[in-house]
C-alpha cells in the first residue's frame, strides 16, 4: 500500500504557512500536520474525491504538561467531538478520516486528565480543512 505524506510546521508564528497537500499519485493520502499552540490556523487542502484520506495531527505539548491521559475536544464547522488519548511526552497524535469532517475552521483544545479524572486546559490549536 502506498502512502503519501505531507508535513508542515507552524514554527514561524508571524508568517502564514503554506497549505498542506498530499501527493496526488498515492492510493491512501495521509496529511501529516504538526500543530503548535496559539499559532495561525494551518490550512489542509483535502482531496475530497478520495474516501480513504486521513489527516494526522501531531500536537506539540510542553514538558510541564505531562498527564496520564489527555482529552482532545474538536469544535468547528459542523463537528463537535471529544476523544481520550493515552499519556505521552512531547507530542500527541490525533487521526481523523478527512471525509467525516466538512470544510471549515476548527479549534482543537487539549486537556490534561489527572488520575482523579479532573481536567486542565493545556493548549488550543487551530486548523482549516478545505
Amino acid at each position: 500500500m502506498l502512502l503519501a505524506v505531507a508535513a508542515v510546521c507552524a514554527c514561524n508564528r508571524g508568517q502564514t504557512p503554506e497549505p498542506v497537500k498530499a501527493a496526488s499519485s498515492a492510493k491512501v493520502p495521509i496529511y501529516l500536520v504538526h500543530l503548535i499552540p496559539d499559532a495561525e490556523p494551518i490550512v489542509v487542502q483535502v482531496d475530497r474525491s478520495d474516501t480513504a484520506a486521513v489527516v494526522e495531527f501531531k500536537l506539540e505539548i510542553s514538558p510541564e504538561h505531562h498527564y496520564p491521559a489527555y482529552v482532545v475536544h474538536i469544535k468547528g464547522a459542523r463537528a463537535d467531538t471529544s476523544m481520550t488519548l493515552p499519556g505521552g511526552s512531547g507530542e500527541l497524535q490525533v487521526s481523523l478520516k478527512a471525509l467525516q469532517w466538512g470544510p471549515g475552521l476548527y479549534t482543537m483544545t487539549l486537556y490534561g486528565l489527572s488520575g482523579q479524572k479532573q481536567t486542565e486546559a493545556i493548549a488550543k490549536y487551530q486548523f482549516r480543512l478545505t
